[in-house]
């Protein structure tokens, strides 16, 4: 557990040194999402997208954020929007983008 909170604090720390740096502020909100922090972890994904809009891992984390916070149809549009970036993102963007197809029908 200490080393999970000592990631988060190196991640912390990078992400105020270099605060438009997406790879930095993904991987912050990635960790802070393992964490269930949801709130926290959003408004990181949007920064990053701001500084690179169209990388297809940025917009599958919007999706993640958005499903966590039970946003149905934002996650939807940000698995989707992931996926037509990028068709080899991977099986979780699609699986999820699946379930919230079956959901909004």
């Amino acid at each position: 557990r200490g080393q999970r909170a000592e990631a988060r604090a190196v991640l912390r720390r990078g992400v105020d040194a270099c605060p438009t740096s997406w790879p930095l502020l993904a991987n912050y909100a990635y960790v802070l999402l393992e964490h269930r922090e949801e709130a926290q972890a959003g408004p990181l994904v949007e920064r990053a997208l701001e500084a690179a809009p169209m990388v297809p891992v940025l917009l599958s984390l919007r999706g993640d954020v958005a499903f966590r916070e039970r946003r149905f149809e934002d996650a939807f549009r940000a698995y989707h929007a992931a996926v037509s970036q990028d068709p080899r993102l991977g099986h979780d963007a699609y699986t999820r983008l699946a379930l919230l197809a079956q959901r909004t029908q």
